[in-house]
């Protein structure tokens, strides 16, 4: 998942002729993670597995050096990105095939990678922090610069930017916590 686009949230300039926003709140932060697609994630995953393994297609005995094997050290830790740390040595000297083929096959990774909106090919979430009313006296100082909103606001938007990231970082911790069963060596 990457941040593809910040843009303003122009719900919050909304005027009293905008009936349809007339008496709902809006969230000060709002962001959308486009997720990429399952297919492509799994022809990545096959790479990435392979970059951890032996020419015998056995997933190293431990966790490449990241100066003598930069590239199977970078594919070790997008794996542990994903599945969750401690993934990649849980799955030591597995076949690189069957490694593969259960990472591939994660739950929790197929449905978050998998898209729910008919008709779009990828998956988003949206992610938001804090409600304002768009008409409001709080909204209009939302919008002021910097250097010109009050010190109480600098402060709220600075609590909502950390909430706002902590979502992110729940949801992306959550979504990546699976289980991958341990193999005995």
């Amino acid at each position: 998942a990457a941040v593809v686009e910040l843009v303003f949230n122009s719900d919050l300039v909304a005027d009293e002729n905008n009936s349809e926003l007339g008496t709902q709140t809006v969230p000060v932060y709002r962001g959308e993670v486009e997720f990429i697609r399952l297919e492509d994630w799994q022809k990545e995953l096959r790479l990435l597995v392979e970059e951890c393994s032996t020419q015998e297609k056995q997933v190293y005995a431990r966790t490449p050096d990241a100066d003598r094997q930069p590239d199977a050290a970078a594919a070790w830790q997008k794996i542990d990105q994903v599945y969750g740390k401690g993934c990649m040595e849980r799955n030591c000297l597995r076949s690189s095939d069957s490694v593969y083929l259960d990472l591939a096959n994660n739950r929790r990774v197929r449905q978050l990678l998998t898209a729910t909106v008919p008709g779009q090919s990828y998956n988003s979430i949206i992610v938001r922090s804090g409600e304002v009313d768009p008409m409001s006296e709080e909204a209009k100082e939302l919008l002021r610069g910097h250097s010109q909103r009050k010190s109480k606001t600098k402060s709220k938007l600075k609590r909502l930017a950390q909430d706002f990231r902590r979502r992110l970082i729940h949801m992306f911790t959550a979504a990546a916590t699976v289980t991958v069963p341990r193999h005995g060596r």
